[in-house]
């Protein structure tokens, strides 16, 4: 589940940065919305501004996700359960060497 809704938010903020350069007039326009041209003044740059503002959720989420992955072994050795307890949901699948 948590997979999903990071790939789902993901696609969604990454989604005005995702320009199709195939147009005969030599213009580039956003995939999931021909009708934007791409860094053209109009809506481009205000959905630009929203997705960089947007990528603060997943860029957290994914260096939260480090940390916590980063801090595992040493966690382990001290026996803190609670930090185990807390984020089993990202590390219980993990099984040492």
């Amino acid at each position: 589940v948590l997979m999903a809704f990071f790939i789902s938010i993901t696609s969604t903020v990454f989604s005005p940065l995702q320009c199709s350069a195939r147009h005969p007039n030599g213009l580039s326009t956003l995939r999931d919305f021909p009708s934007v041209v791409c860094w053209e003044e109009g809506e481009h740059v205000p959905m630009v501004v929203v997705a960089f503002v947007a990528s603060i959720i997943p860029i957290t989420c994914l260096g939260i996700a480090i940390w916590v992955v980063h801090i595992l072994p040493q966690k382990l050795c001290m026996g803190d359960t609670d930090f185990l307890t807390s984020w089993a949901f990202l590390v219980f699948r993990f099984r040492g060497g």
